[in-house]
């Protein structure tokens, strides 16, 4: 099961989301919309790839008889998707959003055209490395955003950073840092190649949080409401 951030489900109606098939092509960008409704006896829990949740956007669907409980999630208009997900509530729900990830492989090889050739041990894929990278990107910005934008939690930041996108580049990075820091370790190299890439895609990672700039929307109007430099404000001790 593949870590996912939820936006928007505030009574914790949907859990232990997980799928196959899934790429930056047949979602927005790694985001999936989430639809819970109601008919006659049926709960349907439907996923979507675009906010408007039409019919034509659907990638995924799956209905139980009970109010609670495990949903097996089909393909839909040939999208490649599947998978399940825990229903825990049935109120109907339009507003569940899942966050998927920021980057994937090629995006690594734009960098490092050969990664694919270093898998640790065991992996199939670098989905491991990337969850880090993704909750190590998100605890550094909820750090330095929660206190100047007045938010409660991660599900809060993620609502009003407008465009998620542009944290793939920090992503790649400390992705690329991870595995290159695995490599170092198994070979017990401190000095050599591995050991070298590893602490210069971390420079560059700190680099790109340095660079980054948020537009904030704080109220989903799709106005920006503010903008931010999280790598320039600093961390003081409570």
């Amino acid at each position: 099961m593949q870590e996912v951030i939820k936006i928007n489900d505030s009574l914790s109606q949907l859990s232990n989301l997980s799928l196959t098939g899934f790429t930056r092509a047949n979602t927005d960008e790694l985001r999936l919309y989430a639809s819970i409704k109601k008919i006659a006896t049926l709960r349907i829990v439907s996923l979507f790839k675009h906010a408007s949740r039409g019919a034509d956007f659907t990638v995924a669907t799956g209905s139980i008889l009970l109010a609670s409980g495990k949903v097996t999630l089909d393909e839909e208009n040939s999208s490649g998707i599947s998978g399940s997900v825990e229903l825990n509530d049935d109120t109907e729900n339009d507003g569940i959003e899942f966050v998927l990830g920021y980057a994937d492989l090629a995006d690594l090889m734009v960098y490092e055209s050969t990664i694919d050739q270093l898998l640790p041990e065991g992996q199939t894929d670098f989905r491991p490395q990337h969850n880090e990278a993704f909750f190590r990107i998100n605890r550094t910005l909820r750090r330095r955003l929660l206190d100047e934008f007045g938010l409660s939690d991660t599900e809060d930041l993620l609502d009003v950073v407008a465009d998620k996108r542009a944290l793939t580049r920090m992503q790649v990075f400390y992705v690329l840092h991870l595995i290159y820091n695995d490599r170092a370790a198994r070979l017990g190299d401190p000095e050599g190649i591995y050991s070298q890439a590893r602490d210069i895609y971390l420079k560059r990672f700190d680099g790109a949080l340095r660079e980054l700039v948020l537009e904030i929307d704080r109220d989903g109007d799709a106005a920006v409401d503010g903008t931010s430099r999280p790598g320039e404000i600093p961390i003081g001790r409570a």
